[in-house]
């Protein structure tokens, strides 16, 4: 058992001072196994991914430093690329956006699914879907609204419709009457 850990502790000796050589001939095997590495990835998944989650938990401090220093140094693409997924995505960029305002109003509540956040995405995505295809523009109405005159309707799934833009502005912070639904 002693020789096995001396021969590793002599190859660790020998990796730290040949560091580009090193790089140069894992970067060789990586090339030439990408079978034998596909395998490898294949059959110790879970155990890799478990692994991954240990390194980030126990690393998650020095992560996010190194993440809000690369946001600092790289501001300009940091805001192209939510720009672009902003453009590309108007309406989970919506979801997003009401659910964020909701919370500041404590009208999001604490026990939402992921599932209802889901649903509740998806009308804001076919509202844009149908103000793209139809070139009316839609909007997703809270049927109580969220700041109405003796009540307070929740940023729920089942308090939502997807509805033309001018009838939910006709409708102000109203209860809805069903002329204007």
């Amino acid at each position: 058992m002693d020789k096995i850990i001396a021969g590793r502790l002599a190859n660790k000796k020998w990796r730290d001072k040949n560091i580009e050589a090193e790089r140069i001939r894992c970067a060789k095997w990586h090339r030439d196994n990408k079978d034998k590495r596909k395998q490898y990835k294949l059959k110790h998944r879970d155990k890799i991914l478990r692994r991954r989650k240990e390194l980030y938990i126990l690393n998650r401090d020095k992560i996010l430093a190194v993440q809000a220093e690369w946001r600092v140094n790289n501001k300009d693409k940091c805001y192209a690329r939510s720009s672009k997924y902003a453009k590309n995505n108007p309406g989970k960029r919506a979801a997003w956006q009401r659910l964020r305002n909701a919370l500041e109003l404590k009208a999001a509540p604490p026990w939402l699914t992921k599932e209802q956040l889901k649903r509740i995405e998806a009308l804001y995505v076919e509202a844009a879907r149908l103000t793209k295809e139809t070139k009316i523009k839609y909007s997703v109405d809270h049927i109580y609204p969220l700041q109405g005159k003796g009540f307070v309707g929740l940023h729920v799934p089942w308090n939502l419709r997807v509805m033309v833009i001018s009838k939910n502005i006709r409708k102000k912070n109203h209860f809805p009457a069903e002329e204007l639904i």
